[in-house]
């Protein structure tokens, strides 16, 4: 059931409102199997720092029914990297994280990709699309 994760996460945002970093590496499914769990984390506004890697989000990174609509649109892209749909998922629950699994994101890395899915198509992945934000605003990147 996933109502315990859920309950543990909000745990975690009540008893900690003010948490900046947040391991939960390791843990298993135990802790969290689905990205919308991570919605009880986004009432810590300090928190920019998250690990989850060794969770149960590697299966749900590979079920595209389960991702909010921003990690599936990578999904659906060719050659789509795991690490590209995992970051756009957590990303659309916490956009203010900078470090996930300990690896730095680009800035506004999910705010970049949500105001361009749509005008450059699911062709393109998030990497390119990163690559791309320091760049002309507007521009639709080259596709093959």
């Amino acid at each position: 059931s996933t109502s315990q994760p859920t309950s543990f996460l909000a745990r975690i945002a009540t008893l900690f409102p003010n948490a900046e970093l947040i391991d939960l590496s390791g843990n298993g499914s135990s802790v969290i199997s689905r990205y919308e769990e991570l919605a009880q984390l986004s009432k810590l506004a300090n928190l920019t720092e998250l690990s989850l890697e060794g969770t149960g989000l590697a299966a749900a990174a590979a079920n595209i029914a389960d991702l909010p609509p921003q990690a599936a649109a990578i999904a659906n892209a060719p050659h789509a990297a795991a690490k590209d749909i995992h970051q756009a998922a957590v990303l659309s629950y916490l956009p203010a994280l900078t470090v996930l699994d300990k690896v730095p994101i680009a800035g506004s890395a999910l705010t970049a990709h949500a105001l361009r899915v749509d005008a450059i198509g699911v062709n393109d992945t998030l990497e390119q699309i990163l690559s791309e934000a320091g760049g002309g605003a507007g521009e639709r990147p080259a596709t093959a």
